[in-house]
């Protein structure tokens, strides 16, 4: 089996230019996002997308958008909210985001279906794939939000198995991919390094359907996206060192 992918969240055009200029084979898609980090993220403005699609991108890596207004901790959205992430998949869509990052919750902390699935539809008609991000997390029935997700057409869900990182999570990630039985690419992410990614490749399980992985790749709070990090996961994710 060929070895797992790496998503690289990057907050900051330093970050973006890291991940895009790695050697080919390193870094398979950008996730990009404004800040605080803190919170996951919230949606980049035009201006960034615009300048990071400026940056040289010799491996044609795929940009990936955030569409999240504002960092709201439950993951609700209003009817505003909701129009702006709809004019913003249409807008970043022309600009040429390669796919979108999204997620809501309703008020009693399931999947907005109907809302997820209208923006997958709408990302969809410029044939854009969308990942459900870690607002899945929060999600009250991790199990139950998955296959609302999977009937919303999502391509892959960003999770953490329903805690603060993977490592706290990895017994539930490892259940989620079970789940899924490849429907949905369950994509762990929320903590990973390359200091600890093979316990977890370990726990979750190497080659067990799971296709992708997730990071930011900063070794300090604050910081920018380290390329000597991003290699040591690419080197992690390929076998290096696995049994």
């Amino acid at each position: 089996m060929p070895p797992s992918s790496l998503e690289i969240a990057c907050f900051t055009l330093p970050s973006a230019s890291t991940a895009l200029s790695c050697p080919p084979g390193t870094v398979s898609r950008i996730e990009l996002c404004a800040g605080p980090a803190s919170c996951g993220g919230t949606m980049p403005s035009l201006a960034l997308f615009a300048s990071v699609k400026a940056l040289p991108n010799p491996h044609g890596i795929p940009i990936n958008v955030m569409i999240r207004p504002r960092a709201e901790p439950s993951f609700t959205c209003t009817a505003a909210d909701f129009e702006q992430m709809r004019d913003s998949v249409i807008e970043l869509g022309d600009a040429g985001a390669d796919g979108f990052v999204f997620g809501i919750l309703d008020e009693q902390g399931g999947v907005d279906g109907e809302r997820c699935r209208e923006l997958v539809r709408l990302a969809g008609e410029n044939k854009k794939k969308c990942t459900f991000h870690r607002a899945f997390d929060r999600a009250g029935d991790l199990g139950e939000a998955l296959e609302v997700i999977i009937g919303a057409g999502f391509g892959t869900v960003l999770t953490s198995g329903g805690r603060e990182s993977v490592g706290e999570g990895a017994e539930r990630v490892k259940e989620l991919v079970e789940q899924a039985k490849g429907r949905v690419v369950v994509m762990p992410g929320g903590g990973v390094r390359a200091g600890n990614i093979r316990e977890l490749m370990k726990r979750i399980g190497k080659g067990k359907g799971v296709e992708w992985w997730h990071s930011s790749a900063v070794l300090i709070e604050g910081g920018e996206a380290d390329g000597g990090e991003v290699w040591r996961l690419r080197d992690a994710l390929r076998g290096n060192g696995l049994e």
